[in-house]
């Protein structure tokens, strides 16, 4: 009995804090006692009292057994009466959940057994002081898992959500306890403490393959319902690949983090800022990889990007957030499935709002890391920070948060007034020293040959230019390596770009002047689709577009690209891990790389890529569309080619509403798309609202169940209508 005892208290011992247990190990019964008497008179004076003498058959059974176990395990005191208070104490003060406690003490006190009676029967015997123990085990597993319950932040928000799973582990351990106590009660117990042990045994792992299969499928419904993907995941692990080793852990070591990093008030929301290209979002990725190498933090983590734009994005932000944090909290993940999941609740800003601060308040220390914010437009920057200093607001000191964006932004500053500052501009000078050495020693590598004076001097000369611009050294490198010989490297070392605008005009010019007239077209034409795109698109898919002629209704495969894209668009362009095509930084797009590298492509062009989309094109055309349509209308408002437009979009309609009768729940849709550009333009107009609602339905047809044949009949419908 005294090994099965000690085992269970240690198992308690490991669940419960160190102040918790002082109190415990000096509880005792008169202790439970006075608390349950002080409990009836808070409740009397509150006229809500609630039968707390329910627990007095299993206060009675403890007190005779407590005196054998303490009898049997010489000397070795097990804690009997504090978790009992405690868990009191703790639920007094919530109706429902003092009635689920008080009802599962009176269902533990119904299945355990005269151990006064036993123990006259049985004395000493080996078996009997056996049993004892396991009855011991089980009390001692309720008390622990229900520590553990009560002990939870904010545990009484998520109560009716959570104690259903509790429920189902309680009923587990009566399940035991009957059995042990049916043991007790029959002579020859000893012959059957082998089968009961193997039964429970088996029993344990029946329950905990069944909690995990549950655990699993409410976590895969919540991920569904937030729509969220392995998309910022894959972006943290692209930054980490560029950051040359050592380069970042000036940040780490920078007092600011470190305050920020370090419970207390101080440094709770950190402003990194910096010039595009300084690599902020680099070391930001070294944070977030510190951050989760951290067990006593939760941590989250966004990258904005210029190319993944979508009008919610904090809403889209706030969802990754969300599934960020609750990816180890398994209790969370069940009140999140029973609270907005089972309620076909769609995941609003407002709702979101509202888990995140749920979220929050059942989490200990955490750490918000977004960065790019600046990427996004003026009305969103505004939205995203606002709506996380909300959350930080109400969390006190336990969510810090770090924003990362440049300095050179009226409305950022303002909003970030007075909040404690890092910035990249002379602090990253080691680094940056450090990554030029590195590129350097690739040089002399790639040069057989060349005078260390040379080497010397790119250094030098890269180090004393390079003004906390990281990306800026990358295409500067990029234009050393492209040169032939010593003297070329020399002479490109003497005309150095003075900042990234010039370093991009020296690409475009390399493209215009080293390229034949019809490869100069097709690197453009990339440009063009790259740089217009409204999510980074796959290679097929700019091959596509490029051998799309507007004015035919097939794709023109003597058009397509035989050459590689990269090799066609230098360092202006670079391939994603997930094998879409993006520019190498967002300033690129910012520094209107299209307009600078003089676009053979006319109106015309754009407008047909607008209507017509086919093969490769056909996913990007459903998703984006409109939105395309709306950008081209606000930005011809005064043009002819937005004449030319609307008549199109006027065709399109009257094709689309020819012989079916006009969707009455376009008067009742809610739209999140801004059509105030077509205002003057009611066929056009009706269009944009039609296809909506027809892909609202879509999406619900879907969402249903419907049978494979009927949604593979619909996406035909809708490839044919919609595009």
């Amino acid at each position: 009995m005294a090994t099965l005892v000690k085992d269970a208290f240690e198992r308690l011992s490991t669940s419960i804090s160190r102040d918790d247990a002082r109190d415990f190990h000096s509880t005792t019964l008169q202790d439970v006692r006075s608390a349950i008497k002080r409990i009836e008179q808070e409740q009397s004076q509150r006229q809500s009292l609630r039968n707390v003498r329910r627990i007095d058959p299993f206060l009675r059974f403890m007190e005779n057994y407590s005196k054998v176990i303490e009898a049997g395990c010489q000397g070795f005191s097990p804690m009997a009466w504090g978790p009992v208070k405690l868990m009191l104490q703790l639920a007094s003060q919530y109706t429902t959940v003092f009635d689920k406690l008080l009802e599962a003490y009176k269902q533990i006190s119904e299945e355990l057994p005269r151990v006064d009676r036993l123990r006259r029967t049985f004395g000493k015997e080996e078996g009997f002081d056996r049993a004892l123990g396991l009855l011991y085990a089980d009390i001692v597993d309720f008390h622990g898992r229900a520590y553990k319950f009560f002990r939870r932040r904010a545990w009484h928000m998520m109560f009716d959500s959570t104690w259903r799973n509790f429920e189902h582990r309680f009923g587990a351990i009566i399940t035991n306890l009957r059995r042990h106590s049916d043991l007790l009660d029959r002579e020859a117990a000893s012959m059957h403490f082998a089968s009961a042990k193997d039964a429970e045994l088996a029993l344990q792992r029946q329950i905990e393959e069944t909690e995990a299969q549950k655990k699993r499928a409410e976590w895969k419904s919540v991920q569904q319902w937030l729509s969220v993907d392995g998309a910022q995941e894959t972006r943290l692990e692209r930054l980490a690949e560029r950051c040359q080793p050592g380069s970042c852990n000036w940040i780490l070591h920078n007092a600011v983090i470190s305050s920020w990093l370090h419970e207390g008030l101080s440094k709770s929301i950190v402003w990194v800022k910096g010039h595009p290209g300084s690599g902020k979002s680099v070391a930001c990725s070294q944070v977030v990889d510190h951050l989760q190498k951290l067990s006593n933090i939760q941590s989250a983590f966004y990258f904005c990007s210029y190319s993944n734009q979508t009008t919610d994005i904090c809403i889209n932000i706030m969802r990754n957030i969300a599934a960020q944090l609750l990816q180890s909290k398994s209790y969370l993940v069940t009140y999140v499935y029973r609270t907005y999941v089972e309620s076909v609740w769609n995941p609003s800003i407002k709702r979101m709002k509202n888990l995140i601060r749920e979220i929050l308040s059942g989490l200990g220390a955490c750490r918000i890391v977004l960065d790019g914010i600046d990427e996004c437009s003026i009305e969103q920057q505004k939205e995203i920070i606002s709506t996380f200093l909300s959350f930080q607001d109400g969390a006190s000191d336990s969510c810090k948060i770090l924003f990362s964006c440049r300095n050179d932004e009226s409305h950022i500053k303002r909003l970030l007034s007075g909040k404690a500052i890092i910035h990249l501009r002379g602090q990253t000078d080691d680094a940056i020293a450090l990554y030029v050495d590195h590129k350097v020693d690739e040089l002399s590598h790639s040069f057989e040959g060349l005078e260390k004076a040379l080497l010397d001097k790119i250094k030098e000369r890269v180090r004393s230019e390079a003004k906390g611009m990281f990306l800026w050294v990358r295409l500067v490198f990029n234009e050393l390596e492209n040169q032939t010989t010593a003297q070329e490297l020399a002479e490109t070392l003497e005309r150095l770009p003075s900042g990234l605008e010039e370093a991009y005009d020296r690409i475009l010019d390399r493209i215009r002047t080293g390229l034949s007239t019809s490869e100069r077209r097709q690197a453009l034409e990339i440009l063009n689709w790259v740089c217009c795109a409204m999510r980074p698109l796959r290679v097929r898919e700019i091959e596509d577009g490029i051998a799309f002629q507007h004015d035919c209704a097939k794709p023109s495969m003597e058009n397509r690209i035989c050459r590689n894209i990269f090799d066609l668009c230098g360092p202006l362009i670079e391939e994603l891990p997930d094998g879409s095509v993006d520019t190498v930084h967002f300033s690129a797009k910012e520094v209107d790389i299209v307009s600078r590298s003089h676009s053979v492509l006319g109106p015309d062009d754009v407008e047909g890529r607008i209507i017509v989309s086919f093969n490769g094109l056909d996913h990007y055309s459903y998703q984006f569309w409109i939105d395309h349509v709306l950008v081209c209308v606000e930005d011809h408002a005064n043009a002819t080619q937005s004449s030319k437009l609307i008549d199109l979009l006027d065709e399109l309609s009257s094709l689309w509403l020819h012989g079916r009768p006009t969707d009455q729940a376009t008067e009742q849709y809610q739209y999140t798309v801004d059509f105030s550009s077509l205002q003057n333009h009611p066929a056009a107009l009706e269009l944009m609202r039609q296809v909506l609602v027809f892909r609202k339905k879509l999406r619900i047809f879907e969402r249903d169940g419907s049978s494979s044949e009927g949604k593979f009949s619909l996406r035909l419908h809708q490839h044919s209508m919609l595009k």
